[in-house]
């Protein structure tokens, strides 16, 4: 088991101390992603990596185990049968510190200690000791009754993650660089390895005999362990699993998907705010903000808590029955106590529905005469983009923008529905809906529009799982329908992978990156359409601000090419090469542009 992951940045810092089989470190839920899924395929093999175990013993005596003391460290646990590990972590930035106690629980003794060193660890029991892994050095360490065996890893890449299984039978890794997920086999060194891939994985949320379970912003994808084929399996990303059950968290709400009967189910939290600590074969374990540790048993529909210290923050536990040993943050280094369960109540399942999981709030009905409701209905119904005005902030109050509010008569007097059509016509059938991701994208229309700031004609945002669009509804067609476009283009890069993004940079000289990065900043005219020079890199001088908003200009100044059939500065090389870029980008991104002959902003390359 790993330790849960917040955000790419989290990941890198958490894999320091990511050690399998200890429990995942309570943190903010990773966002789901709403873009659509492929059809889930149900597990036939849900039992962990090799046997079942047999049921824990019992819970060690602490007054009578003479365990050693390391200040200043956290502790972490890995049980296998009658071994169970105390994993003393001291962490570090670029390294941690790892000591491994082993005790026995039926002799309630210590077998060992043994000092890691300082290095990345990932640490897992054994029935006859343990493993670990050594990340930097790419060996296996393996501890069998008290003798030891290191063993190089054939894994590639450079910084390497890795996952455990339950059993210690199997590595495995996943790397940035390479994009390659490796399996090996303990026992016979057997290695799997996956195509390159073309998504970013975030890290192993558990295993089955078949397969292996990635979290990523898309979802959560399934990994053959038999044949290295890795698909996207389920369309909201999971962070935790038992034996046979995905688990998602968001907010309150935990969305749990059987693996082997294909079916997924939404479950209320106990209390509000509760933190993840880890997953075991059977139990998902949480800590509640008034000082209780839950266990879910996601199998019998059941919930059970036992009470800790509210002033204390809970590292870790380890599950003996209706017991459990816990790991307790205090000054000087962590603490253990054990706990025992109250009697199990019942868990209430609902239907799933993805919008009461997220927390998406619905958008409020449209107001208006029956012609301004009929022609914001149309627009929503053909293109998937809603109109709001007037008072209908719908959670955009908190934005670090003000606008004065316009009533439908203000825009009623303007031509502005007809610059929405003209600019949504320019689409592709289905596309807006992909830029959406499979939501509404919300278009308010306002006047005097100032983003932090700085006079802005419009400005875009994603959040609450909405596109957002503000738009100033006064401006002529000739002016409102590019604008409108160029702003789509910023909700289009909401859902562009960064490794496709990434193009931009890799791909285009210095001089076609010459960027203020500065709203407003004085800029040269040097590669600017329309100013003296042979070489033209921007179209404006606006494009200079930043990679986005060269980007954007460059998007919308191919609509005002395609709609008056004239390339301007399409006739340059280095514009044309940009613009292939965003062409290249939107094919790899969207489907309803992946497989079309020719599209509007493709008409001058």
């Amino acid at each position: 088991m790993n330790k849960r992951l917040s955000s790419l940045t989290a990941l890198l810092l958490a894999a320091l101390l990511l050690l399998a089989g200890c429990g995942k470190t309570p943190s903010a839920s990773v966002p789901a992603s709403s873009a659509p899924a492929s059809s889930p395929a149900s597990d036939p093999a849900s039992a962990p990596t090799g046997p079942t175990e047999p049921a824990a013993p019992a819970a060690p005596d602490l007054s009578k185990l003479d365990l050693p003391t390391f200040p200043d460290r956290n502790i972490y646990f890995s049980q296998c049968g009658d071994n169970l590990l105390l994993l003393y972590i001291l962490p570090g930035l670029d390294a941690s510190q790892t000591a491994v106690v082993h005790v026995s629980l039926s002799q309630n003794k210590v077998l060992g200690t043994y000092d890691l060193g300082e290095g990345n660890f990932y640490v897992t029991a054994t029935q006859k000791g343990f493993l670990a892994v050594n990340a930097e050095a790419k060996k296996l360490l393996l501890y069998t009754d008290g003798s030891k065996r290191e063993v190089d890893l054939p894994v590639s890449g450079t910084y390497p993650f890795f996952s455990l299984s339950r059993d210690g039978q199997t590595v495995v890794s996943y790397d940035f660089d390479s994009s390659l997920v490796e399996q090996y086999s303990v026992a016979d060194g057997r290695v799997v390895r996956s195509e390159k891939l073309n998504i970013a994985l975030w890290e192993v949320i558990g295993m089955t005999d078949s397969a292996v379970y990635f979290s990523s912003d898309k979802g959560t994808y399934r990994f053959d362990r038999r044949n290295g084929q890795i698909k996207l399996a389920y369309d909201i990303t999971f962070y935790y699993m038992t034996d046979r059950h995905l688990i998602g968290q968001q907010g309150d709400y935990f969305a749990v998907q059987d693996v082997v009967r294909d079916k997924r189910l939404l479950y209320s939290s106990l209390t509000e705010g509760e933190a993840v600590l880890t997953d075991t074969p059977e139990y998902l374990l949480t800590q509640t903000s008034d000082g209780r540790l839950v266990r879910y048993d996601f199998a019998a529909g059941t919930c059970a808590a036992a009470p800790l210290d509210t002033e204390t923050f809970c590292i870790d536990c380890a599950l003996f029955g209706d017991r459990a040993l816990v790991s307790l943050m205090k000054e000087g280094g962590a603490s253990l106590k054990t706990v025992t369960f109250d009697d199990a109540q019942p868990l209430t399942a609902q239907e799933w529905d993805l919008d009461t999981y997220e927390g998406v709030m619905p958008l409020p009905p449209v107001t208006g005469s029956d012609e301004t409701v009929a022609r914001i209905n149309h627009i929503r119904d053909t293109y998937g983009v809603r109109i709001l005005y007037g008072p209908e902030l719908f959670g955009m109050e908190g934005l670090s923008a003000s606008w004065t509010e316009v009533t439908e008569q203000q825009i009623r007097e303007t031509d502005c529905f007809d610059s929405i059509e003209t600019a949504l016509q320019y689409f592709p059938d289905g596309m807006l809906r992909e830029i959406g991701q499979g939501r509404d994208i919300v278009l308010y229309l306002c006047d005097n529009l100032d983003s932090n700031g700085i006079d802005a004609a419009g400005n875009c945002i994603f959040m609450n799982h909405y596109a957002y669009i503000m738009l100033e509804y006064n401006w002529s067609e000739s002016y409102a329908v590019p604008m409108l476009v160029h702003e789509l283009f910023h909700a289009c890069e909401y859902c562009i992978e960064y490794s496709v993004l990434s193009r931009w940079d890799e791909e285009l000289p210095e001089e076609a990156r010459a960027y203020a990065d500065a709203y407003g900043a004085k800029v040269s005219t040097d590669y600017v359409y329309g100013y003296p020079g042979k070489k033209v890199w921007y179209s404006s001088l606006y494009a200079k601000t930043n990679a986005k908003e060269d980007r954007a200009v460059t998007f919308e100044h191919l609509y005002d090419s395609f709609r008056y059939d004239f390339a301007n500065e399409f006739e340059y090389a280095g514009m044309r090469q940009k613009a292939q870029l965003i062409a290249d980008m939107l094919r790899a991104t969207f489907e309803s542009c992946r497989t079309a002959d020719m599209l509007p902003w493709e008409k001058f390359l």
